[in-house]
């Protein structure tokens, strides 16, 4: 959103911003670690397509959702370079996934840009919504990835070695 009251981003808040967006990596890259990139008729379990019905998003599902919630996020960092969205919204699980990680990494270098301005309130509206509702997606995620009969591992994310700018390959490796 650009209008007159846009401001630029504060160093600390900036670093605080990023802090949260390396935890959504880090957080997500926890939620898929282990799991098949694709899937083939050899796996007892479809991650990507499980469906545990009463209108419950698929994981793919979730996961192209959480991108677009990401893209609708950037917005709120007035005009920049970031680059355009996916032009389509993943076909395969692999795809989601990479898209999601793309989103992640655009929105980071948003935040790190020391250009970026961002209107009264949009800031608060980034936490709130896009980055709030990709943690709760997250969190849906691990919860299908174990009615799957596929638990992620255990980790501690107070122990999670997370900064900003560090958008983690996978938490496990």
């Amino acid at each position: 959103m650009s209008d007159a009251s846009a401001a630029p981003l504060s160093a600390e808040v900036r670093a605080l911003s990023r802090h949260a967006v390396a935890a959504l990596s880090f957080r997500f890259e926890h939620a898929v670690a282990g799991l098949p990139a694709d899937v083939t008729t050899e796996d007892p379990v479809n991650i990507a397509d499980f469906d545990v019905g009463h209108g419950v998003r698929t994981p793919h599902d979730l996961v192209v959702h959480m991108t677009r919630v990401v893209w609708l996020g950037l917005g709120l960092l007035g005009p920049g370079d970031a680059p355009g969205q996916p032009s389509s919204w993943a076909s395969s699980w692999t795809q989601a996934l990479d898209d999601f990680r793309a989103s992640l990494r655009a929105l980071d270098d948003r935040l790190a840009d020391v250009r970026t301005t961002v209107a009264s309130g949009d800031l608060e509206r980034l936490v709130h919504g896009p980055i709030c509702d990709v943690a709760s997606h997250i969190g849906q995620l691990l919860l299908l990835r174990r009615l799957a009969g596929l638990p992620a591992e255990k980790v501690s994310y107070l122990r999670a070695d997370v900064s900003a700018g560090r958008l983690a390959p996978s938490p496990l490796d």
